[in-house]
């Protein structure tokens, strides 16, 4: 009867335990744990020392099941396009839905993130709420991420502006052959015309992202918003 007290004794320790780790934040991989939801600083604190963090593209998400649902709003508009007779529409969308299937999702919270100013001033240095969080701090990158209706996605090397990438990635025929989509290190997005009657130049920065969005017209009537889905699930993407 002993051992099995002890055992109930251990697993109520055990339980009480994890029940009390009311927030839980991965920091560049690392999962900690906290009782009382910690402020933005103490977080910060536990990286490893280094002068190389890209702090304009620091980032905080938190865990939202509803971009669930939207993921699966944009896989079902992409399965459909993959149904195409058109060879390259076809290709272009399977690619895509491959790769938004393998993203992690969560909610980018609004906040300018910077461990100097965090340990300074309290208004950079907010407390979070319980809950699931994702703190990417990362070092300084060298690439943009270029995806959408191209023919060779992928991270590219730095270029003069919005355009240079899209013809890196090569845009496909099923491509919007006016606009871009641009993702801000802010977490912001911005729509950038590219062709010769509304080019606008648009410089893009280390750590950003272009997605080349498909043409209208190969668009079917219930997924006439897929490009815009796309775009708010690229600004929730959690880097791995």
């Amino acid at each position: 009867m002993k051992p099995l007290i002890t055992s109930l004794l251990t697993a109520l320790v055990l339980v009480s335990g994890s029940a009390l780790a009311n927030t839980r934040v991965t920091l560049n991989g690392q999962v900690l744990e906290y009782q009382t939801p910690p402020r933005l600083a103490t977080l910060l604190a536990e990286l490893p020392a280094s002068a190389d963090y890209y702090w304009p593209a620091a980032a905080l998400y938190r865990a939202d099941a509803s971009l669930e649902q939207d993921r699966v709003e944009v896989l079902n508009g992409l399965a459909r396009l993959m149904q195409s007779r058109n060879t390259v529409l076809s290709r272009t969308a399977s690619v895509l839905h491959t790769e938004i299937k393998q993203w992690r999702l969560a909610k980018r919270v609004n906040i300018n993130i910077d461990f100097d100013q965090a340990r300074r001033a309290r208004f950079a240095n907010p407390r979070l709420t319980e809950g699931e969080f994702w703190l990417h701090v990362p070092k300084r990158a060298h690439a943009v991420h270029v995806f959408g209706a191209v023919l060779n996605p992928g991270m590219k090397p730095l270029m003069a502006d919005a355009d240079a990438y899209r013809r890196q990635g090569m845009a496909a025929s099923v491509a919007d052959n006016s606009i871009v989509i641009l993702g801000r290190l802010n977490g912001s997005t911005e729509q950038r015309g590219i062709a010769y009657w509304n080019n606008q130049h648009a410089a893009v920065y280390p750590g950003e992202w272009v997605f080349v969005p498909f043409g209208r017209s190969v668009l079917p009537a219930a997924h006439r918003q897929l490009n815009d889905k796309i775009a708010v699930l690229a600004t929730n993407r959690v880097p791995l």
